[in-house]
């Protein structure tokens, strides 16, 4: 946690100190020149523009980072809401289910705690890892429907049907 706040506050600070630094070594060079030749600066609107495009990319980059800042924010919200919702309705479910839905939960919070620490950075085997989960999820619900009885698989799935709406 600590590396991504000293690098967001050393990219924070950098950028307006070297634009600035910029400029002014810029104002320098300009100001020995024009005094080494004897010629009289007169100012022509390019050091504003020149201004205004750095700043135009800094208010951009910022508008980006906070985009996907609200974008991760949102996606956040939106799986705890989910994980939220779906344990209590699982509790309506047959043991056999609650049981495989309680144990993907568990499952799918450690593997989201293991993946996203702020100490090291995201892996690429982290959607694989979530697809095996739900592969896994998938077949543990599709166990107790896999009986023989037409009427047991129907009674199986009415049970699980309503929990998932």
């Amino acid at each position: 946690m600590w590396h991504s706040l000293i690098e967001t506050l050393w990219s924070t600070v950098a950028y307006p100190v070297s634009l600035l630094l910029m400029v002014a070594v810029g104002y320098l060079v300009a100001e020995r020149n024009y005094r080494r030749h004897a010629l009289i600066w007169k100012p022509s609107g390019i050091e504003s523009a020149l201004i205004t495009i750095c700043s135009l990319l800094l208010s951009f980059t910022l508008l980006a980072s906070n985009n996907a800042l609200r974008g991760r924010a949102v996606l956040i919200h939106q799986t705890s809401d989910a994980v939220t919702e779906l344990h209590p309705e699982s509790q309506q479910l047959p043991p056999a289910y609650y049981a495989a839905v309680r144990a993907f939960l568990l499952r799918f919070l450690a593997l989201g705690l293991r993946e996203h620490r702020a100490d090291q950075p995201p892996t690429a085997a982290h959607p694989l890892q979530l697809t095996g989960l739900y592969g896994q999820a998938c077949c543990a619900l599709r166990e107790p429907l896999a009986t023989p009885t037409p009427t047991s698989r129907t009674t199986a799935l009415r049970h699980l049907v309503p929990a998932f709406i």
